[in-house]
């Protein structure tokens, strides 16, 4: 019994050695981590250095104070007044058992950050990050929060709601990311006929990936929601007009609302270096061309329950940045679509509008070479669908050109929709079942 209790405690003395090494070690292993991680960023970053000010530690933790400075440019040191912005932040690191915990968070009363931002923003920008990560599930995490903004340049007062970054990597291999805001709202308050000439509202942003840590890219889905988008502005204000000008209607102003939008970006392997897309949205789109006039305020656009769904196939996503710098149009396509099948298939567009349901669906595919010389095989399918509910909320000069489209028999009139359908190939084209005289039989490109 003697010998069992001797070897147990041995085997816990060996244990908690090990534990309090790994401890320690990993304190000290801390500091070059940080060192490494710092000049990596300030290499990737023009202008911005870091310095490690102060460092103390104690069994099982580390307190870093590090200084940053970014450079200015000529024209921005010119406005600011001086050459670089500079302060500081505090790193605290507590390690467990095969687990740590990481706080960052500014150091106050040290830089000129807040000086410099006070003649725009009311409030000092405070955030707080922490990190965390267990051996034990083989997880890491961490959240970044920042306080809410307010910021006003001139007549113009913007106020950033409370807002966090969330990072979850679970299996090592996949980190997800949500960005998540409580919104933006703007006021430019200017006042054109007793209103503000601008409101601005978006509310309950969120945005979330996964990238793959492995290959640094996005992995599956991108999504991005968000309560509100409420744009209302002056017609007005927008043309350029100061509020004491004379003008015939100063009351006339413009609305766009988005509301309950959800999307979904999906990415997959096409193979030969390709991506395909797929896009689906959905929420309730307000326009209002315009929202306000002489006073009254209009009816405007409803399109509600909208739904989006398309797809699109051959797109070369590694070239997008060497395409945006072609000056040349047709090698900047060229070089982001590639050669070979490229196809859009919008398979759903959809609205609900006074009551009725409104439908568009298209398809588009052709071939195209290596350098753009040529597009083969050019094929459209598309066919439309358009309540008379929908077309009733349009301003009358559409309503009139519907009218003329339907005797004209581009669309031909239902009960309570307008339909019609387009089609392209081999160069003939038919639009609503008639075919149309087509100059070049094929749209074919040639340098």
């Amino acid at each position: 019994m003697k010998k069992i209790l001797l070897a147990l405690l041995i085997t816990a003395a060996l244990v908690s050695s090990l534990c309090l090494g790994q401890i320690m070690g990993a304190v000290y292993i801390f500091d070059s981590k940080i060192e490494s991680a710092l000049n990596k960023v300030q290499s990737k970053v023009k202008g911005l250095s870091f310095d490690i000010a102060s460092s103390e530690g104690y069994f099982g933790s580390r307190r870093l104070v590090v200084n940053y400075a970014y450079a200015l440019s000529e024209n921005m040191a010119q406005f600011y007044k001086t050459d670089k912005i500079y302060g500081a932040f505090e790193l605290n690191l507590n390690i467990g058992i095969l687990a740590f915990r990481t706080d960052i968070k500014p150091v106050r009363g040290y830089g000129n950050l807040d000086t410099l931002l006070s003649g725009f923003s009311k409030d000092s920008i405070d955030y707080h990050a922490v990190f965390e990560g267990s051996a034990f599930s083989m997880s890491a995490g961490g959240v970044i929060n920042l306080k809410p903004i307010q910021a006003v340049y001139e007549t113009l007062q913007c106020t950033l709601g409370e807002s966090a970054a969330v990072f979850d990597l679970k299996d090592l291999s996949t980190l997800k990311v949500d960005l998540k805001s409580a919104g933006l709202l703007c006021n430019e308050n200017t006042r054109y006929n007793f209103k503000n000439a601008l409101n601005f509202t978006l509310r309950d942003l969120l945005f979330s990936a996964n990238i793959d840590i492995e290959k640094k890219s996005i992995r599956d889905n991108i999504n991005f929601a968000l309560s509100l988008f409420d744009l209302d502005f002056s017609t007005v204000y927008a043309l350029g007009f100061k509020n004491d000008e004379k003008v015939k209607d100063m009351s006339v102003r413009e609305r766009f609302t988005l509301e309950g939008f959800n999307s979904k970006l999906s990415l997959k392997d096409a193979g030969q270096g390709k991506t395909a897309l797929g896009f689906d949205a959905a929420g309730n789109i307000g326009i209002f061309m315009p929202y306000i006039k002489n006073d009254r305020v209009q009816s405007g656009i409803k399109l509600d329950n909208m739904l989006l769904n398309f797809d699109v196939d051959g797109i070369m996503l590694g070239n997008i940045d060497k395409a945006l710098k072609l000056k040349d149009a047709k090698k900047a396509v060229a070089t982001l679509l590639g050669k070979g099948l490229f196809s859009f298939n919008l398979k759903q567009f959809s609205f609900v509008s006074g009551g009725d349901k409104s439908l568009i669906d298209a398809k588009v595919e052709f071939f195209v070479d290596e350098i753009w010389q040529s597009i083969s095989s050019f094929e459209v399918q598309s066919s439309i669908n358009l309540a008379k509910s929908f077309i009733r909320s349009l301003p009358p000069s559409y309503q009139k050109d519907m009218e003329n489209a339907s005797v004209n028999g581009v669309f031909s009139e239902g009960f309570d929709s307008y339909s019609s359908s387009v089609s392209y190939k081999d160069g003939a084209l038919y639009i609503n079942g008639t075919k149309q005289d087509v100059k070049d039989s094929e749209p074919d490109e040639q340098d």
